[in-house]
Parts: C-alpha cells; sequence; structure tokens
C-alpha cells in the first residue's frame, strides 16, 4: 500500500490515500490549508536531534546546488555527491536511493528531502544521479522514502 505509514493522510477501502489531513494543497485530496513548510512537530531532524537541528528549506538545496561545485564521486566505497563552496568548504551525500517496498537506486541516486512542500502530494527533495553533470531540485511524492541531511539552525 502506497503511504500506508505517511501521518498525514487518509486511506481509502483499497489501502490508497483518499485525502490529506495536514500539509494540503489541492482540494481534490482533502481540506485546504496551504501549509508550505513543516512544523517543528513534523520535521524529522528536530524530532530525532532536537530543537538545534531541522531539515534544510528549498530555497537551501537550490543555494547549495547552484552556489557549490558538484562533482560525483566515491568515498569509503560509498558514491554519491560532493558539494564544494568557494572557500573550500565540503559536503558529501551518499545516493542513497529511495525506498518504498524495497530500496531502490541505492549507489546510483541520492535523494534528500527539504522541509518544503509544493501543492498537491509533493514535496522538495535535492536530487542528483550516477554520471550526471549536475544536481538539481524537483519533487516527489511525499509518502516514499528518501533520506534526509539535517542542518543545524543558526544560533
Amino acid at each position: 500500500m502506497i503511504g500506508s505509514t505517511y501521518k498525514w493522510k487518509k486511506l481509502n477501502s483499497e489501502g490508497d490515500i483518499d485525502s490529506l489531513i495536514r500539509y494540503n494543497f489541492n482540494k481534490a485530496y482533502g481540506v485546504v490549508d496551504s501549509i508550505s513548510t513543516l512544523f517543528p512537530e513534523d520535521d524529522a531532524a528536530i524530532v530525532n536531534l532536537g530543537k538545534d537541528w531541522r531539515m534544510p528549506t528549498k530555497e537551501e538545496i537550490v543555494e547549495l546546488y547552484e552556489n557549490c561545485k558538484y562533482c560525483w564521486t566515491e568515498i569509503n566505497g560509498v558514491s554519491g555527491a560532493k558539494f564544494t563552496s568557494s572557500n573550500g568548504n565540503s559536503i558529501f551525500l551518499p545516493a542513497a536511493g529511495t525506498q518504498e517496498s524495497f530500496v531502490y537506486n541505492e549507489g546510483n541516486v541520492g535523494y534528500y528531502w527539504t522541509s518544503s512542500f509544493d501543492g498537491d502530494t509533493a514535496a522538495y527533495v535535492l536530487y542528483f544521479y550516477f554520471h550526471s553533470e549536475e544536481a538539481t531540485s524537483g519533487k516527489t511524492v511525499r509518502f516514499i522514502g528518501v533520506p534526509i541531511r539535517p542542518v543545524r539552525s543558526k544560533k
């Protein structure tokens, strides 16, 4: 059942999402609330790591791939993307794939959640592909398993 573990949904008799009960932009999916950013209690980084951490916003991941040099690489046997800023700081994000009923594309594709929604059943992700020349952002259905890369809130 797609989305069976997604918290903010109501399922129909076939086990598919019938309506959304939070973060909804389309009345075809239930009551529209137009909430476009996760509440702290729904942010996996805050819930698991505490109030100093959070999931990045769409704007932050756009800034990452637009302002940093991107390269596909392997570190300690793990494939993924390395982003390096003009000051030399870098971050490595493993190509962990996605998960629905099984892990898909591990080692070939990286998807990372943001805290930003974009209508219908979608949320923004950073993504990159094996052999790709660039990283970008897009949206995917919010009820599949995608990793997060927490960021520390500015103090």
